[in-house]
């Protein structure tokens, strides 16, 4: 078949792209020579994708191609440099010199060629926006906008505008207080509506809330408001009230002597029977009785020491099925003692149970005394004393001899310090021996009417602690009894 003539069912070509038919005669002219690799093409859509890659969006989905050195041309020879903006892209193909389609394929030369979306002669756009710093209006010296804001002042009322937009502090009573003295000072009297209004300013007004902290003076400015000729609304000092020279003074129970400890009561205790003994016996009722109401610092201790003591007695000691007349003989007689009995004796003269046995004799002797000053009836002197006596068991009679005791121990320590105080009499008389407690410690005072002197004596010699271990003693003999009763222990 010739070369000019084509084949009946040959099918005409048609060129749909420029590189495609460049290609196509590249490749049937190169046949009779060594086939040369291809390279693929890019579509379509890649195309339009670079002509409309002007938008940010897409801009930032391209990448750079790496920088090419110089560009060669088949027609010139002249180096040309690079270009390098987003918008192009360099792509290497291989065209032919002449436009024949049979000439051989070594005549066509590699160039590079450079595909833009728009004209050369426009600018490049920029890979990126760079923002702008926009001028502010402050700062602007238009000229319009000057006048534009003096007209819209000139437009609001100046009257209208308002300085803050916070309402101020209420002014304090003592600011409002204030300023009634100086409009009262200057004799002016305030309307209802004045009033109204003030109220409304003190409100609105920017004065800071000052109140007087303690133990604030007043200032030289506030003192002169008040100097002069007061008003007739009434003179202020009639309702103030001044502190007198005397201080209230606390009833005892809400003093700090009813805390203290109990052996620090009973030495203050001593030192009041010591002062009520040196007096001579007429004497001693009254003196007692005047500094029981009188002094404090001995009648608070006695009657804390009392009450305590007496609780003592009713709770633990006494027993709930003693009788009155029992307690009371208990109570007047001031001398006690017990009778081992030979033989035991049916029931019990104490709490008159059935089925107990009496192994003890009770027997209350001595007259009754009086409790200011321990001095005894007269009356019941001339009458002859009979012995009161009880047939007890051993668990009453010992309760009994606790109770006796709990009733009579200011008896019995008035008596004792009574007799240390008739011996220093007696020695004094006799010019005898005194007695200290070491060599060289305190005597006795040679006037035995300083009490103060004869309780450092005696506090010396430790008849004061001897005093105390006997107080401590019968206390302690009322919580045994309580610890029997809790064992089980009771009479025969």
């Amino acid at each position: 078949m010739p070369l000019n003539k084509r084949p009946k069912d040959a099918k005409p070509l048609r060129q749909t792209t420029l590189f495609q038919s460049a290609l196509s005669t590249q490749a049937r002219s190169s046949s009779p020579g060594p086939s040369t690799p291809k390279r693929p093409l890019p579509s379509v859509a890649k195309r339009k994708h670079l002509k409309d890659s002007s938008s940010e969006d897409e801009l930032s989905s391209i990448k750079l191609a790496p920088k090419t050195e110089t560009l060669v041309s088949s027609d010139d020879d002249d180096d040309v440099p690079l270009r390098t903006p987003s918008k192009r892209k360099i792509r290497k193909i291989r065209i032919s010199d002449s436009s024949s389609e049979e000439e051989p394929a070594e005549k066509s030369t590699s160039i590079y060629t450079v595909q833009e979306d728009e004209d050369e002669d426009e600018p490049p756009v920029p890979r990126r926006r760079r923002l702008r710093r926009k001028p502010s209006v402050e700062r602007s010296s238009d000229p319009d906008s000057t006048q534009d804001m003096a007209d819209l002042a000139d437009e609001v009322d100046e009257d209208k505008i308002l300085d803050s937009r916070l309402r101020t502090r209420k002014k304090s009573s003592f600011q409002a207080n204030l300023e009634k003295l100086r409009r009262r000072k200057l004799k002016i009297q305030d309307d209802e509506d004045h009033s109204e209004t003030e109220d409304d300013e003190c409100y609105d007004s920017g004065e800071v809330d000052a109140k007087p902290f303690k133990g604030a003076k007043a200032s030289i400015d506030i003192d002169d408001l008040f100097d002069g000729e007061q008003s007739d609304s009434g003179n202020s000092s009639a309702f103030i009230v001044e502190d007198g020279d005397d201080t209230v003074q606390l009833p005892a129970e809400f003093s700090m002597e009813t805390h203290q400890d109990l052996s620090h009561q009973f030495k203050k205790i001593f030192q009041f029977f010591v002062h009520v003994a040196v007096q001579s016996p007429k004497k001693r009722a009254k003196f007692m009785q005047s500094q029981m109401e009188g002094e404090e610092y001995f009648s608070v201790p006695l009657q804390v020491t009392r009450r305590k003591l007496l609780g003592l007695r009713d709770s633990l000691v006494a027993s709930s099925v003693w009788r009155p007349e029992f307690k009371k003989s208990l109570e007047r007689c001031p001398d006690f003692e017990l009778i081992q009995l030979e033989f035991a004796v049916p029931s019990c003269d104490a709490c008159h149970l059935g089925g107990r046995m009496s192994t003890l004799l009770g027997r209350l002797t001595g007259t009754s005394y009086n409790r200011l000053g321990f001095k005894k009836n007269e009356s019941r002197k001339k009458e002859k004393e009979n012995a009161v006596e009880f047939h007890l068991g051993r668990f009453c009679a010992r309760r009994t001899k606790v109770y006796h005791d709990f009733s009579h121990w200011e008896y019995s320590l008035f008596n004792n310090i009574l007799r240390e105080i008739d011996g220093l009499r007696d020695a004094q008389s006799s010019t005898g021996f005194r007695t200290v407690a070491f060599y060289g410690g305190i005597e006795p005072p040679e006037n035995l009417d300083d009490a103060d002197g004869i309780c450092e004596w005696l506090d010396q010699r430790q008849v004061v602690e001897m005093e105390w271990q006997n107080l401590k003693n019968m206390m302690e003999s009322a919580r045994h009894l309580e610890l029997g009763a809790k064992r089980g222990e009771a009479d025969e």
